[in-house]
């Protein structure tokens, strides 16, 4: 006897994402093998230039549909306090980190972002934390904290693994 397959999931509209085949088309094999393998697709069997930028259009697409950064939710479950100094080159760096994952507003004033300089209560909280040098990150949730920054990371989940 046969099965009868559950029906197919309403889908919600989405925007059409609108993909650049000239670039694609611009790019080395090898390039466009590594964006379909970054995607989780497969390039096997693909021999002709024009099959891969095909394969690389959709796998742009499953690429361009994905959250940008999936780390940032779990950075605000945790109530990540950063504490930092605005004239430390690395503490800029963290701050423009964060900010491109939509975790910091722009500029220096934000409850998420605590200023050891500019701020008395921030530097007592600080050195109260034990801290000894910026940048350094608190979750407010676990009471943990990380120090430092990794400039190279193109995730915060090597933050919030330490915080957990």
């Amino acid at each position: 006897e046969g099965v009868e397959a559950p029906p197919a999931a309403a889908k919600t509209p989405t925007a059409p994402i609108t993909i650049d085949l000239e670039e694609l088309r611009a790019l080395s094999a090898r390039q466009l093998k590594t964006i379909i393998f970054t995607a989780g697709l497969s390039s096997k069997g693909l021999m002709e230039k024009s099959e891969l930028v095909e394969r690389a259009a959709e796998a742009k697409a499953v690429l361009d549909a994905r959250p940008k950064f999936p780390d940032a939710e779990l950075y605000k479950e945790l109530d990540v306090v950063l504490f930092a100094r605005e004239t430390c080159p690395y503490c800029v760096y963290a701050k423009d980190g964060l900010q491109s994952r939509g975790l910091l507003p722009d500029g220096w004033d934000d409850e998420g972002l605590l200023d050891v300089e500019r701020s008395r209560e921030a530097a007592q909280e600080f050195q109260g934390l034990g801290g000894e040098g910026v940048p350094m990150f608190y979750s407010r949730k676990t009471g943990k904290t990380v120090s430092g920054w990794n400039q190279a990371a193109e995730t915060v989940d090597w933050i919030t693994d330490q915080l957990r």
